[in-house]
């Protein structure tokens, strides 16, 4: 499949490539919230850089991603509470336009 059909693929069918099993399920869970359907469901990129970096604190700290052994984050609605609750009391994002597609 080509890079441009795959693109086609995934706006026309909802396809999206398969997460390899030995996948750790925190970084499955981030994976299938950024792929979700509704737009409103996926984080915003600045939650997903501190995700990111937590995954990289744990890895350098012990070599796990020790995210996944807290409860909240072993599913999708979880880590999106989780990601929710990363974020600094003083970010603002509502001066920050929303992108529009047509």
């Amino acid at each position: 499949m080509t890079p441009i059909q795959a693109a086609f693929a995934v706006v026309n069918k909802n396809l999206r490539p398969a997460i390899p099993d030995d996948c750790p399920l925190a970084m499955r869970a981030l994976i299938d919230q950024c792929w979700s359907v509704q737009p409103d469901k996926r984080p915003e990129f600045w939650q997903i850089v501190k995700v990111l970096e937590q995954f990289e604190s744990s890895l350098a700290r012990d070599g796990t991603l020790n995210l996944i052994q807290n409860p909240t984050c072993q599913d999708n609605k979880g880590l999106r509470h989780w990601i929710q609750k990363l974020a600094p009391l003083h970010h603002n994002t509502s001066s920050i336009p929303k992108p529009k597609f047509s």
